[in-house]
């Protein structure tokens, strides 16, 4: 069986959560990915979720969340929690999670051990923030650091489309792209509490609590009873929306997609779009470079500017400069 690329989603579900605003009973499209958000998403009680992928792999890792979950939560936690994040059989030792450890020795390398351990043990976010301004960024954007280029966030999954972007941006260096990026995540969330970055600099999560919503038992019982409502779609998006009935979505997280994809497909997605979303839906969507502009679609969506600030400003991952909110108007 081929490995999928993405074993965990990398938005911040909190964030898709607020931009959301899922209601009981709506149909939603989302981008399948690792399948994190999906079961996440399925805890607001929609009526149907379709998630959609390219990659084959993708659909049968979510496929495979979703066996674990009807077969118990002892057998979802064995799989997809704590106890698989240090086996080498596990979906964790393949695709962007598994080089997640070359960003952990670059850490390690850069600051220390101690320092880093020092880090993660803070007792407090106050002792926290000043570990990393004092004791890590410093070491971290040394001048050798400093001129690495954005490119090598490839190492993570970065698309060679969302690298163009950001050189047009002015973000050609690493440091350009994520120094802000990083400081504002790493010094105004707990780090224990942020389990993507914990993840990163430790290779697992910190407890049983802190993890994607999906895996926490106080949900098992809400999730295990709505799996039948998520149906896999392997196909491209464009050509699904096609097939889509009008006025039929609620929301749409299309997670990074636009990024990958060119500005004439991203116009031809954004008519269609507001062909099968519903009058208000939310369409969401992410990017690495600072900013993507949807000029084609002005007229047919309305961008909720101050949201997608806030919320670009709440994403605990690093991986986006910027979360775009944007709701359909007819």
């Amino acid at each position: 069986m081929k490995q999928p690329t993405y074993n965990q989603v990398w938005e911040d579900y909190e964030v898709d959560r607020l931009a959301l605003g899922v209601q009981p009973g709506q149909n939603l499209l989302m981008i399948a990915s690792g399948g994190c958000n999906v079961l996440n998403t399925l805890l607001e009680d929609p009526a149907k979720i379709y998630a959609l992928d390219q990659n084959q792999a993708q659909l049968q890792l979510l496929e495979r969340k979703i066996e674990a979950i009807r077969r118990g939560y002892g057998e979802l936690w064995k799989d997809f929690g704590i106890p698989a994040q240090s086996r080498n059989d596990s979906v964790y030792a393949h695709g962007s999670y598994a080089r997640f450890r070359w960003v952990r020795k670059f850490f390690q390398a850069v600051c220390g051990n101690s320092r880093l351990r020092q880090f993660i043990e803070s007792p407090d976010l106050t002792a926290q923030g000043r570990i990393y301004i004092e004791e890590i960024e410093p070491r971290l954007w040394r001048l050798p650091v400093r001129v690495l280029p954005t490119a090598l966030a490839g190492v993570c999954g970065m698309h060679w489309r969302q690298v163009l972007y950001s050189a047009r941006a002015g973000q050609f260096f690493l440091e350009q792209a994520c120094r802000n990026r990083l400081r504002n995540i790493l010094t105004k969330f707990p780090i224990r509490e942020n389990y993507f970055w914990h993840q990163m600099l430790t290779g697992t999560y910190s407890d049983e609590h802190n993890v994607p919503l999906y895996l926490r038992e106080c949900n098992f019982n809400s999730l295990s009873r709505r799996t039948e409502r998520i149906k896999c779609i392997h196909s491209d998006l464009l050509t699904f929306l096609k097939q889509t009935q009008s006025d039929f979505f609620s929301a749409a997280n299309l997670l990074d997609l636009l990024e990958f994809i060119s500005p004439a497909l991203r116009t031809a997605l954004f008519q269609e779009l507001h062909r099968v979303c519903k009058p208000e839906a939310i369409v969401l969507f992410r990017t690495f470079a600072p900013a993507l502009k949807l000029n084609s679609a002005s007229s047919q969506f309305h961008f909720k500017e101050d949201l997608s600030h806030t919320l670009s400003l709440a994403e605990r991952t690093a991986s986006y400069a910027s979360v775009h909110v944007y709701s359909v108007t007819k």
